[in-house]
């Protein structure tokens, strides 16, 4: 599995994403805010439905916590147990599809905000994409625009990082929903709403996991 990098920069093997240039470990959240497909793609053109039309394909991803999208690339990979997304998705493995157009904008598939598990449809509608929109979009099978693929993916993100910093997606489920006074005691999950509200709570999540805050 692949992870999709968030900017020109070469990803890191894996001793360096744990540790920076001064030996401690990294934090884990980085912003998903802007998407690059894998270096082994880019530069690549892909031909779309129409030639006439920006060139597109479609890959085959799931949600996480470090760049907010990773592509998969191997379904029987050695990936260490199922994800809470894929336990509560019936045993499925969780991928849905991502349509790349010119290499860089991407747009999720409806389908993909069934693996976000942990928020609810009223939760999807505020923070994603309204209910009636969506419905307009699956009638017409269009993906998610820009904006609305920015948001998903930011929830998923954030999703993903708490389970793993908790090390129980209930314990997540909580934290995200309890006010906190360094948040001007609002929950971390209104902070959602904007890209600056989710750094902010990836900073609570990552003070968490270095031990710093309780």
């Amino acid at each position: 599995m692949k992870r999709l990098e968030t900017g020109p920069r070469k990803a890191a093997s894996k001793g360096e994403a744990e540790r920076g240039s001064g030996g401690k470990k990294a934090s884990r959240g980085k912003s998903a805010a802007t998407y690059h497909p894998p270096a082994s793609l880019q530069g690549r053109t892909f031909p779309g439905r129409d030639r006439e039309k920006s060139a597109e394909t479609v890959f085959r991803c799931r949600f996480d916590g470090l760049t907010g999208l990773s592509v998969v690339t191997d379904a029987s990979s050695g990936r260490m147990g199922k994800t809470s997304a894929e336990a509560a998705g019936g045993g499925a493995v969780e991928a849905f599809d991502v349509v790349v157009v010119e290499n860089h904008i991407f747009q999720l598939k409806p389908a993909a905000l069934k693996w976000l598990q942990n928020y609810t449809d009223e939760e999807i509608h505020t923070f994603v994409v309204p209910k009636r929109t969506l419905a307009r979009r699956v009638a017409a099978h269009e993906p998610l625009s820009i904006e609305e693929t920015d948001k998903a993916v930011r929830l998923g993100r954030i999703d993903r990082l708490a389970a793993e910093v908790f090390g129980d997606s209930a314990k997540a489920h909580r934290w995200l929903r309890k006010p906190k006074r360094a948040l001007g005691d609002e929950t971390p999950l209104a902070y959602l709403a904007t890209e600056a509200g989710a750094r902010a709570v990836e900073e609570m999540l990552n003070q968490i996991d270095h031990g710093i805050l309780a």
